[in-house]
This record gives structure tokens, sequence and C-alpha cells, in this order.
């Protein structure tokens, strides 16, 4: 028995930010979401904010529990650079998979 997340990267991907006009709603300074979002980009900031934080509660849980634990999401995704996130992931173990090695695009 085990918990899989696929928590949405559609606004911690980094296709969109740290790009040289500023463009997407996060940023390595605003992890969280940038100050004065169009209302499209701060619903999927919003989203993305909360789904992270239920994960983050929910996997403190099944470590708590002993119950294996996947979070799945880009290793390029800023998602992995916020603090609470960072600490959770300390606690176990981390692996990165290419598809491309099974043949996928």
């Amino acid at each position: 028995m085990g918990l899989w997340f696929g928590t949405p990267c559609s606004s911690w991907s980094r296709v969109r930010h740290d790009l040289p006009d500023g463009g997407g709603p996060r940023s390595s300074a605003f992890l969280m979401g940038k100050p004065g979002l169009t209302p499209a980009d701060a619903r999927r900031v919003d989203l993305g904010n909360r789904t992270l934080g239920v994960s983050i509660r929910l996997i403190k849980r099944a470590i708590a529990l002993h119950i294996p634990t996947v979070l799945e999401n880009p290793s390029t995704s800023m998602m992995w650079m916020v603090p609470k996130l960072e600490k959770v992931v300390s606690k176990g173990e981390s692996s990165v998979i290419d598809y491309c090695q099974f043949g996928k695009p």
C-alpha cells in the first residue's frame, strides 16, 4: 500500500518562469506567486499553492504512519524549491526518472 501524488505542475513549471522579460506567475524570488498577477495566473498559482499544501500535509501524515509515498513532478519544477517541501523531501529518498529511457518522448 502507498500514496502517489500527481500535484499539478501548471503554475510550477519553469517553462514560463525566470524569462528575460519577467514572464510567468512565479520566480525564484516569488516562489508562491508574483505580485500583480492576471486573474488567470492568480487562479493557477492559487491552485498550485493549495494542492502543494495539501500534498505536503498528507505526505507528512504518511511519513508518520510509515506509508510509502511518491510525489510526481518534473525535476525542474519550481515546486522543489519551496522550503516546506524541501524539508519533507529531505526525510526520504528521491529519484529522477527520464521517460526517454523507456522510449517515451
